[in-house]
C-alpha cells in the first residue's frame, strides 16, 4: 500500500513545453546581446534540445538546470570565461529566466484534467504528496500557484535548494521519507523522464512512468485501487 506519492513537475503534472521554448529563446537572445556573443541560434536551440519549437524528451531544456543549459552553451562555443565571470553570467542568466517564466506563465497548463481529481483523491485518502523537480523554487512555486496546485503538496523539493542535491540524486527523496518515517515500499514515484526513473531506482521506490495523457488516467485508477 502506498502512503505517499512523489511527483515530478514538468511533463508529469503540467505541460511546460511552450513555456520553456519561449523562455529559453528569449533568455538566450538577451544573454547573447548582453555579452556580445555571436551565437548560431538554431545550433544553440538544438544543443539544449529544442527542435522546431518542441522540447526533446530528456534534453537539457526539458530536465536540466539553468546552470547545465548555460554550461552547454559555453561548451558548444568553447568560450573562455573565468570562474568569477561565469558566476556573474549564471546569476544574470538565472534572473532573466525567472523574469521570463513570470512573463510567460500563461503558457503553463495542466497535463490532463485528471491531475486535479487524482490530487484531491490522494488528499482525501490521507496519502501524502511530494514534488521533486530540477527547476528553481521561485519558478516552481509560481507555476503551482498559477495552476492552483500548491496547497496539495506536503513537500516541494527544487533544484536550487542549497543543502540538498538536485534530482536524479536522492537527497530530496530521503529527506521526504525520513520526515514522515516512510519505508521505500510505501512510496511511489511518478515522472516522465530518465532522471525520474533513476531517482526512483536509487531511492528504492516503485516508479510509474508518464508518457502519454492516458497514463495519467491509468495512474489515477491504480491509486484508487491502492491497498
Amino acid at each position: 500500500m502506498y502512503n505517499a506519492v512523489i511527483f515530478d513537475k514538468d511533463g508529469t503534472l503540467m505541460n511546460t513545453d511552450k513555456l520553456w521554448n519561449k523562455v529559453y529563446r528569449e533568455a538566450i537572445a538577451i544573454l547573447a546581446e548582453n555579452y556580445g556573443l555571436d551565437l548560431d541560434f538554431d545550433k544553440v536551440m538544438l544543443s539544449i534540445g529544442i527542435i522546431d519549437d518542441n522540447l526533446k524528451k530528456d534534453s537539457l531544456a526539458s530536465i536540466g538546470s539553468v546552470k547545465e543549459v548555460l554550461d552547454e552553451i559555453i561548451k558548444s562555443y568553447s568560450l573562455d570565461i573565468d570562474n568569477s565571470s561565469m558566476e556573474y553570467m549564471l546569476e544574470s542568466f538565472e534572473k532573466t529566466i525567472n523574469e521570463k517564466v513570470k512573463e510567460n506563465i500563461k503558457y503553463v497548463e495542466l497535463l490532463h484534467t485528471d491531475i486535479l481529481h487524482m490530487l484531491k483523491y490522494l488528499v482525501k485518502n490521507q496519502i501524502v504528496i511530494g514534488l521533486v523537480t530540477t527547476d528553481s523554487k521561485k519558478n516552481t512555486m509560481g507555476m503551482l500557484e498559477y495552476l492552483g496546485l500548491k496547497d496539495y503538496f506536503y513537500y516541494i523539493g527544487c533544484g536550487d535548494d542549497l543543502e540538498l542535491k538536485s534530482k536524479p540524486e536522492v537527497d530530496h527523496g530521503i529527506h521526504f521519507m525520513k520526515d514522515l518515517s516512510l519505508s521505500p515500499s510505501s512510496v511511489l514515484m511518478v515522472g516522465d523522464s530518465s532522471y525520474d526513473e533513476l531517482f526512483a531506482e536509487k531511492l528504492g521506490v516503485d516508479f510509474h512512468k508518464i508518457t502519454i495523457e492516458e497514463d495519467i488516467y491509468d495512474l489515477y485508477c491504480k491509486l484508487k485501487t491502492n491497498k
